[in-house]
């Protein structure tokens, strides 16, 4: 490993190279196996309301142990945390299919969430490590972009071969483990963890409040959006394929815009970048239900929309590695990261209610209203 300080330009692009063909690996990995496991789980005649809630103890796994990660990460390394971590995945991954029960179940995502997250915030302080105060946005643009597009095909795998038998388990299993691959190739490029006092995560919530509500802001609007964007669209009258589509375009947003939008707060503000995308955020949710039946200004809207939604989280990565020091930043991000997935499991929750008890925009109300947290927490901190 080196000292991030020392590395010069050609070793910091194939750092980032290695890290990023990592992520994508990932993404595609982990876009396969939600729903995987949840058409699993209806195969096995499980309610809804259980396939939820197995869903949620992934982000439980992270609340809990978020906090322990920093110190487990200094004390490991960076690369042979990322590779327990795929190596102790695999093993949990390859039970699901041995063990098909649903408590078992409940055990493994459980134990997924927990390895996880440590993958999680070693991948992102890695990245902050590597970047510099010239691309910091556009080096998360980048990662946001490959985690997305990975996220995007790994249900098509899905779709093609189906849900039932080992088949769909070994395209998750393989892109785990090709993910692996390239930080095995780039081991000696990995940047070594900064030694600080070990300190709990949510100290970072009195020095840096903006970043964490975007942080959590980022993951209800994208969550929210992402699990019930299609039931709005047929609530609106949409045919299922339609509906469908409405989401498609939301996520070609996230992986088309996130590399532009890392340029523009790298060369203006990163502050103002993410108050802008908040109160773009806002302005997307009160526009949806005006553009709904418009045509091609719904799907230009759902474009631009998703890529703004997602830039949340990377602009404020990249304002994470500006304002904290090397030292800090596997604190910061596991901080950073506990609120996202705060926001996730909320999000959701908050606007399915709104729209079974209220209307179908109380979706966009919940992402209108994360917009605002931001602006909110922008203002009181200034204040």
């Amino acid at each position: 490993m080196l000292a991030h300080a020392q590395m010069t330009s050609a070793e910091r692009r194939l750092s980032l190279l290695a890290i990023i063909a990592g992520c994508f690996g990932a993404g595609v990995g982990y876009g396969a196996l939600h729903p995987l496991v949840a058409l699993s789980l209806d195969e096995m005649d499980v309610s809804r309301g259980l396939i939820g809630a197995n869903a949620a103890l992934t982000n439980l796994a992270i609340l809990i142990f978020g906090p322990f990660v920093p110190m487990v990460a200094r004390r490991v390394g960076v690369v042979r945390a990322l590779l327990a971590t795929a190596v102790i995945d695999l093993v949990i991954l390859a039970l699901f299919p041995t063990f098909p029960n649903f408590w078992v179940w409940c055990v493994l995502r459980f134990a997924g969430g927990a390895i996880g997250v440590l993958w999680w915030v070693v991948t992102e302080t890695w990245l902050n490590l590597i970047a510099t105060d010239a691309n910091r946005t556009r080096v998360f643009g980048l990662y946001g972009s490959a985690l997305s597009s990975g996220f995007c095909l790994g249900p098509f795998a899905i779709a093609g071969v189906g849900s039932e038998g080992w088949a769909p388990w070994l395209i998750v299993l393989a892109a785990v483990a090709l993910s692996a691959l390239p930080i095995v190739l780039a081991r000696r490029l990995a940047p070594e963890l900064p030694k600080h006092p070990d300190a709990h995560p949510l100290a970072v919530l009195r020095r840096a409040p903006v970043l964490l509500a975007a942080a959590a802001a980022a993951g209800a609007a994208d969550m929210a959006v992402t699990a019930l964007l299609p039931l709005y669209g047929l609530s609106h009258g949409f045919s299922e394929q339609s509906a469908a589509l409405m989401l498609t375009a939301f996520t070609v947003g996230t992986v088309m815009l996130q590399v532009p939008i890392g340029w523009a707060a790298d060369v203006w503000s990163r502050r103002g970048m993410l108050l802008l995308c908040a109160l773009l955020t806002v302005l997307g949710a009160a526009l949806l239900p005006l553009l709904i039946g418009t045509g091609f200004a719904l799907w230009a809207l759902l474009v631009v929309w998703g890529g703004i939604v997602f830039a949340i989280y990377t602009v404020a990565l990249g304002l994470l590695g500006e304002r904290f020091a090397p030292a800090e930043l596997a604190m910061v991000n596991a901080a950073f990261i506990m609120a996202y997935n705060t926001g996730a499991g909320l999000g959701p929750v908050a606007a399915g209610g709104l729209m079974e008890a209220w209307s179908p925009d109380g979706m966009t109300v919940v992402v209108a209203v994360s917009g605002l947290m931001v602006l909110l927490a922008a203002v009181l901190r200034r204040a």
